[in-house]
C-alpha cells in the first residue's frame, strides 16, 4: 500500500512534468530536451481547465465519421528526426477519449505536396491531456513526414479522423502487469499506454522495454529517465533500455544495457519467471515478429501478446489478424460504387474489393492495404462479402472494409 499511496499522491505531479516540454511551444524551433519547470507549472494550471472542455468521459461518445478539421496547436522536437504535432480542434468542440495505444488518420489539407495522401499515426499523449499529439519519425524521402516536419507550422489546419484501432491498452484488467516493448519510433503507442494507466489506473504494475540506436537519436527517453527516477521508490514502473550503438561516452544509468533486447532477456532476467502478463510490442516488423515467437515460445499466453502494423500484413504469433480460408473458384460478379456511378466485374479471387475500385479509377483513400487502419471502409448498400483475412480495424455490420474483402454475390458499395 505505502508504494500504491505513492505513486497516485506524485502521478499528477510527474505526468505534467514528464510532458511539459511537448507542449511548450518555444520562440525557436530547435532540438530541447531539457525540462523546464516553469512550464511544466503552467501546464498543470491550463490543462486542468482545458481537459473539461475538450476531453469528454469514456462514457460520452463524442467520435465523429469523416475528416475534421484540427489547428497545430504547438511543436516539439523529440529527437534530430522526430517532431511531435499537438493538435486541438478547430472547432472548439468535445473530443473523444480513446485507449492509449489507438491511432488516427491524418490528412494535410488540399494544396500541400502531400496533400493528396493521409497517413495513420499513434496516439503519443495520453486520454486525459488536453487535445491529441502525435510524433513523427522524418522518412527520408517520404513525401508526407517530410511535409510535416518541412511545411507544418504552429497555427496550420491539419484534417484527421476519430481514434480507433484495435491494439491498445487493456484497461479491464488492471491487476495484470503490464509490458511495454518498443524500438526506435514504436515508443509512441507505449507511451500512450504508459500514460493511460498512470491516469487511470496509478497502482498497476508497468515495465517499459525500449531498444534505440543511442541516447542522441532517444524520444522521450530524458523525460522517460526522470519517471522512473521519480517513481523508483514504488516500485510499480520499471524502465529498462537497450542502446545497440551506444556513443563513445556514453555513461549507462541503472537499468540501460549495451547490446539489442531479446524475448529471453524479458523473461529471464526483468520478469524473474512471471509470465501472467499483458504485452504490447511496437516497432520495425522483424523485430515485433521476433520478440513476439520468443515470448510466446517461453510460455506467454499468446493471446496476450499484441502487436499491429500500418505496414502490411502480419500473421506470426501475436498479430491481431486470424488467416481465414475460402474456396478461390471462379467467380464473376457484378459491382457497382455508387456515389460515381462505376460499375465493374470482379473475378479475380486472389484481389480484393479495393483494387477492383482502383483498377476501375474509383477515388478510393486507402492506407495500410492490411485491413488494420480503417480508411478504406465504406457502406455496402447491397449484397454479401468475405473476407480473406479477418480484418482488425472497427466497422459496422453495414460497412465493408475494401482492402480486405471479396464479394460472393453481387453488390453495391457507397463510396
Amino acid at each position: 500500500m505505502p508504494g500504491t499511496l505513492a505513486i497516485i499522491l506524485i502521478v499528477p505531479i510527474v505526468a505534467h512534468l514528464l510532458f511539459a516540454e511537448l507542449v511548450a511551444r518555444r520562440t525557436e524551433r530547435r532540438y530541447q530536451t531539457d525540462i523546464d519547470d516553469q512550464s511544466s507549472n503552467l501546464l498543470l494550471i491550463n490543462s486542468d481547465a482545458s481537459n473539461a472542455r475538450n476531453v469528454q468521459p469514456v462514457a460520452t461518445d463524442c467520435s465523429w465519421k469523416g475528416w475534421r478539421k484540427m489547428v497545430v496547436a504547438s511543436i516539439h522536437d523529440e529527437s534530430p528526426d522526430c517532431r511531435s504535432f499537438k493538435l486541438q480542434p478547430l472547432d472548439e468542440g468535445s473530443l473523444p477519449r480513446y485507449l492509449g495505444g489507438q491511432s488516427i488518420q491524418v490528412r494535410i489539407p488540399a494544396g500541400g505536396a502531400a496533400g493528396s495522401l493521409s497517413r495513420f499515426y499513434s496516439l503519443s499523449s495520453g486520454p486525459g491531456e488536453d487535445g491529441y499529439r502525435i510524433t513523427v519519425r522524418r522518412v527520408p524521402n517520404g513525401r508526407f513526414s517530410t511535409q510535416l516536419h518541412d511545411a507544418i507550422d504552429v497555427g496550420d489546419v491539419l484534417e484527421i479522423q476519430s481514434p480507433r484501432g484495435r491494439f491498445h491498452i487493456d484497461a479491464t484488467a488492471p491487476d495484470r502487469p503490464l509490458h511495454l516493448i518498443a524500438a526506435g519510433i514504436g515508443i509512441t503507442p507505449m507511451l500512450s499506454m504508459l500514460l493511460h494507466s498512470l491516469e487511470e489506473t496509478p497502482s498497476r504494475e508497468v515495465h517499459l522495454y525500449y531498444q534505440l540506436r543511442d541516447e542522441t537519436n532517444a524520444p522521450f527517453l530524458r523525460a522517460l529517465r526522470f519517471l522512473n527516477q521519480s517513481l523508483e521508490a514504488s516500485s510499480l514502473f520499471g524502465l529498462h533500455v537497450w542502446f545497440s550503438r551506444p556513443t563513445e561516452n556514453q555513461m549507462m544509468k541503472a537499468g540501460e544495457f549495451d547490446g539489442r533486447i531479446t524475448s529471453e532477456q524479458i523473461v529471464t532476467e526483468l520478469q524473474r519467471g512471471d509470465l501472467d502478463c499483458d504485452y504490447r510490442i511496437c516497432g520495425p516488423v522483424p523485430f515485433m515478429e521476433s520478440m513476439a515467437e520468443g515470448l510466446i515460445a517461453l510460455g506467454a499466453n499468446p493471446k496476450r501478446v499484441q502487436y499491429e502494423s500500418f505496414g502490411g500484413k502480419l500473421k506470426s504469433p501475436g498479430a491481431i489478424s486470424v488467416e481465414q480460408n475460402f474456396d478461390e473458384q471462379s467467380i464473376s460478379h457484378h459491382v457497382k460504387f455508387c456515389n460515381g456511378n462505376t460499375e465493374a466485374i470482379y473475378t479475380d479471387a486472389s484481389s480484393s474489393l479495393l483494387e477492383l475500385a482502383e483498377t476501375s479509377s474509383v477515388p478510393v483513400v486507402s492506407s495500410c492495404r492490411a485491413g488494420i487502419c480503417g480508411s478504406c471502409v465504406h457502406r455496402l448498400a447491397r449484397g454479401k462479402i468475405q473476407y480473406a483475412q479477418q480484418p482488425e480495424c472497427e466497422y459496422g455490420e453495414d460497412e465493408v472494409v475494401l482492402c480486405m474483402a471479396q464479394p460472393t454475390s453481387d453488390i453495391e458499395i457507397d463510396v
